[in-house]
């Protein structure tokens, strides 16, 4: 019965620390993009602890250096990765995602300057339209259409 006691405090404990970090049920895109870019350090940080090494350091004994083994490790983890991103069309959900935030919020801007409690002239509209699109157009960089 204490066995089972202390496996609910763990659980609990473990759910308690999801939800600090905010991460109590992970988007699945999310998710990879985040083990995509926590390898991808991974990946720099060893590469560059190994190239501090000499080269007496490289192989001790017939055994190559720990450092070089976790790279190895982890450059394989991170492969895969890319792999499964690749295979699952990432980059396309990511767009498509993009551009779904991109319609909504041209919806919303659109229905809050066409709302009758604003009292917007045709003219006024217009011109609040060009003012958010060339904030929106800034906000990445000028790229993007010219008009929203």
């Amino acid at each position: 019965m204490k066995a089972a006691a202390s496996r609910r405090l763990a659980i609990g404990q473990v759910k308690d620390l999801l939800a600090e970090l905010g991460n109590t049920n992970p988007d699945p895109l999310a998710g990879l993009r985040e083990e995509l870019a926590s390898s991808g350090a991974m990946c720099r940080v060893l590469r560059l602890l190994v190239g501090e090494l000499d080269m007496n350091q490289l192989h001790h004994r017939g055994r190559q250096h720990a450092l070089m083994t976790m790279q190895g490790e982890w450059s394989d983890r991170h492969a895969r990765q890319c792999e499964l991103a690749l295979k699952l069309g990432f980059a396309e959900r990511e767009l498509g995602l993009a551009e779904d935030q991109g319609a909504l919020v041209a919806r919303v801007v659109t229905a809050m300057l066409d709302a009758p409690e604003m009292a917007l002239e045709g003219w006024q509209r217009e011109r609040a339209r060009h003012l958010i699109a060339a904030s929106l157009r800034a906000l990445n960089g000028g790229k993007g259409p010219d008009s929203y």
